[in-house]
């Protein structure tokens, strides 16, 4: 983990960042960029859900959704997120 506070007059202070906005949330499934509820991201929570395939849809859309966007992202953090076996960036000549 990487500390990114930055120094003033000794102190560190939080660093001011721009990341990607949620998704506004509804009934339906729209996974978010990096990020989510375990329902997203583990396929469980503990929540009674009436469409009992809820769960793996959610989880099924955060993974395509990353996919669709990674795949071919030659970053080695992204080819471990995605559990990428054969990364790009390995390649040699990288």
């Amino acid at each position: 983990m990487k500390d990114l506070r930055e120094k003033i007059e000794k102190k560190n202070v939080p660093k001011q960042l721009i990341v990607p906005a949620p998704n506004k949330k509804t009934s339906g499934i729209d996974p978010n960029f990096m990020w989510g509820n375990t329902g997203y991201i583990l396929g469980s929570d503990n929540k009674e859900h009436k469409d009992k395939s809820r769960l793996k849809k959610m989880f099924d859309a955060f993974k395509e959704f990353h996919h669709s966007l990674g795949n071919e992202v030659n970053d080695i953090g992204m080819c471990h997120y995605l559990g990428i076996k054969f990364c790009p960036c390995l390649k040699e000549g990288n």
